[in-house]
C-alpha cells in the first residue's frame, strides 16, 4: 500500500457546515461541492406555506364567489366589510409574502445544483453556472433554458452517483419537470391574460370575474407547487448520495 491509500484509509473527514471541499488525494483535481441540503429543505418548506395559503385564498375566493352569485351588490358589501377583511387581508398578504420567498429561494437552490455539477467537473453540460439565473430573466430565454437546466440536473446528478456506485438505480422524473414547466408556463402566462388591465372590482359582475380569476390561478399555482416538491425532494436525495459517494470514494472533505 503506497503513501497515498493509507492517508484516504486514514484520514478523518471534516465537513464545513457552508461548502464541502473534496480533493482527490493523489491527483491533481480538486471538487468544492456546496451543501445545498439546507436550501432544498427551505424551499420545500416555502412551497408547503404557498400551498397552504394558496388553498385558504381558493377557498375565501370560493364563498365570496358563491356569495355574490346568490346574493345583490348590497348584501355582498354588507358582509364583507364586516366580517372577512382582516382575514382576507393575512391570507392575501401571505400569499405573496410567500411567492416571492418561493422565487427566490427556489433559483437560489437551482443555480447550487447546477453549479455543483460544474463543480464535479462534467464538461458535457449545456450551459454555464451563472446561466442558471440569467435564464430565468432574459426574454424568451427563460420559455426553454430553465427547464432544460433542470432535466441536466435531474439526469447529470444521477449519472455522477452511478458513477461512483454502480448499485445506484436512475430514475427517470423527465415527466414531472416537463409537467411541473407546462404548469408554470401556463400559470404565468394566463395570470397576463386574466389580470391584465384589471382594475379594482366595483360591480358585481366584475367581482364574481375577480373570484373566478383567483380560484383558477391559485388552483394552477397549488398544483404546481406539489410538483416542485416532488421533484426537489427526489434531487435533493441524490445529492445528499452523491456528496456522500464523492466523500467516501474520492477524497478527504477539507
Amino acid at each position: 500500500m503506497n503513501d497515498d491509500e493509507e492517508y484516504l484509509e486514514n484520514e478523518n473527514p471534516i465537513q464545513n457546515d457552508s461548502y464541502n471541499t473534496i480533493q482527490k488525494v493523489g491527483y491533481e483535481e480538486s471538487y468544492e461541492i456546496k451543501d445545498n441540503s439546507t436550501r432544498g429543505k427551505v424551499l420545500i418548506y416555502v412551497f408547503w406555506g404557498l400551498i397552504i395559503f394558496s388553498i385558504l385564498h381558493i377557498i375565501y375566493s370560493f364563498f365570496e364567489y358563491r356569495s355574490l352569485v346568490n346574493n345583490d351588490l348590497t348584501t355582498v358589501f354588507d358582509s364583507y366589510s364586516s366580517i372577512t377583511p382582516i382575514v382576507y387581508a393575512v391570507i392575501a398578504i401571505s400569499q405573496f409574502i410567500l411567492l416571492i420567498t418561493s422565487i427566490v429561494v427556489f433559483i437560489m437552490w437551482f443555480r447550487r445544483a447546477y453549479g455543483n455539477l460544474h463543480r464535479m467537473g462534467i464538461s458535457k453540460l449545456e450551459y454555464n453556472e451563472p446561466m442558471a439565473f440569467w435564464s430565468w430573466i432574459i426574454p424568451f430565454v427563460f420559455l426553454v433554458v430553465p427547464v432544460k437546466i433542470m432535466m441536466e440536473i435531474c439526469a447529470k446528478t444521477q449519472e455522477n452517483v452511478k458513477k461512483l456506485n454502480p448499485k445506484f438505480k436512475i430514475e427517470n422524473i423527465n415527466f414531472a419537470i416537463t409537467l411541473w414547466w407546462i404548469f408554470f408556463l401556463g400559470t404565468h402566462f394566463l395570470e397576463r391574460i386574466l389580470f391584465t388591465g384589471f382594475e379594482l372590482a366595483e360591480t358585481r359582475n366584475e367581482l364574481i370575474n375577480e373570484a373566478r380569476t383567483y380560484m383558477i390561478t391559485d388552483s394552477l399555482t397549488v398544483i404546481e407547487a406539489f410538483i416542485v416538491i416532488f421533484i426537489v425532494t427526489k434531487i435533493s436525495k441524490v445529492e445528499d448520495m452523491l456528496k456522500e459517494e464523492v466523500k467516501q470514494r474520492l477524497g478527504v472533505v477539507m
